[in-house]
């Protein structure tokens, strides 16, 4: 998979996939809970891949502490070009 094959969420879908409200979602991203939107002009993209580790860790029942560490992590490789957007990740 490289950076092109990425499919993304708008926030409709992410606001129906979580079950909440955009202020819940946007306090979320403001604790460290969630990880932020990219922003495309004046819409907000989340990448499918970000979202699905992040689901799966809270299907695991993963702490706030691993969870914002999950987070930073996320945040952290999409400026570096690493986990999922590294050119050769699949």
């Amino acid at each position: 998979m490289n950076t092109l094959d990425i499919h993304y969420f708008r926030l409709p879908s992410i606001l129906h996939n979580l079950g909440v409200a955009r202020s819940t979602l946007y306090s979320l991203i403001k604790t460290g809970l969630f990880v932020r939107p990219i922003k495309v002009s004046r819409v907000s993209l989340w990448p499918v891949p970000e979202i699905q580790l992040l689901m799966a860790a809270h299907a695991a029942c993963k702490s706030d502490f691993e969870i914002r560490e999950l987070v930073k992590q996320l945040e952290v490789d999409r400026k570096s070009g690493a986990g999922i957007w590294a050119p050769n990740h699949k």
